[in-house]
């Protein structure tokens, strides 16, 4: 797996919609989660969709390592929807960030960037104390931690969208939270030439969650011209697609 730029800029083709993601690897995570089960990758990925509704930070270690013996993380695109979630649960519980470390730091010496990243983006005032404390643990990553520690950290809302992965990291990451920032983020790339990846998979998660859609709504009156007119038809286009009747 290859390091991901640590910081806001950054040049190279636009990732795929989260839609189309997921649609086309083994992370479905489109559904509502049936009664809680951590045992598949499809459990896992249902209940990672609708954590934010009820959140269990205690088992986010379990789930990710289920992931990671399954075989998820040998597809490169599975790191960033993951270490946008993760970063999104260390922000939000702040003492749980000692045994969520501990427990993935047991994570191969290639998938451990998805915890080193997770940490990097979290936004937590004691970012670099918790990195520095990988040194002594992941001694492999060494050169790759020290480079971060020379820089700030930056947030996820801070990354250009020319990132390849910077989309499905925020969609990750409201996945943990529910925040509205990261779906405000992504309105922003509506208008450019990249923004027909931000308003699919606005439309599709709008359709999938009322807490998106109720966002759009929201800012569809307080975001520029430009911006607001292909909301519009991002609220039309999920308002339909939550209205269609279920195939037979």
């Amino acid at each position: 797996m290859s390091w991901i730029s640590p910081g806001p800029r950054g040049r190279s083709r636009l990732a795929r919609s989260l839609a189309a993601l997921l649609a086309a690897t083994v992370l479905p995570w489109a559904a509502h989660a049936a009664p809680l089960d951590l045992s598949t990758v499809e459990s896992v990925a249902q209940w990672f969709t609708h954590y934010y509704e009820a959140p269990q930070p205690k088992l986010v270690s379990k789930a990710i390592l289920l992931l990671s013996k399954e075989g998820v993380f040998q597809k490169e695109e599975a790191a960033a929807p993951t270490f946008g979630f993760l970063a999104g649960v260390l922000a939000k519980n702040k003492a749980i960030a000692p045994s969520l470390i501990k427990d993935l730091s047991a994570l191969p010496e290639g998938e451990q960037k998805i915890l080193i990243l997770a940490i990097w983006y979290s936004g937590r005032p004691d970012t670099k104390k918790l990195l520095q404390g990988l040194l002594s643990t992941m001694p492999q990553h060494k050169s790759n931690i020290e480079n971060l520690l020379r820089t700030q950290p930056v947030l996820l809302t801070q990354i250009s969208f020319e990132q390849t992965w910077v989309l499905d990291a925020l969609w990750g990451n409201f996945m943990a939270t529910g925040d509205a920032e990261p779906v405000k983020y992504i309105m922003t790339a509506l208008p450019w030439p990249y923004g027909e990846a931000a308003r699919a998979s606005l439309a599709w998660n709008a359709a999938q969650h009322p807490r998106v859609l109720a966002i759009c709504r929201r800012e569809v009156t307080k975001q520029p011209p430009e911006v607001a007119k292909v909301l519009k038809e991002v609220i039309a286009a999920a308002e339909q697609n939550r209205t269609k009747p279920a195939a037979p």
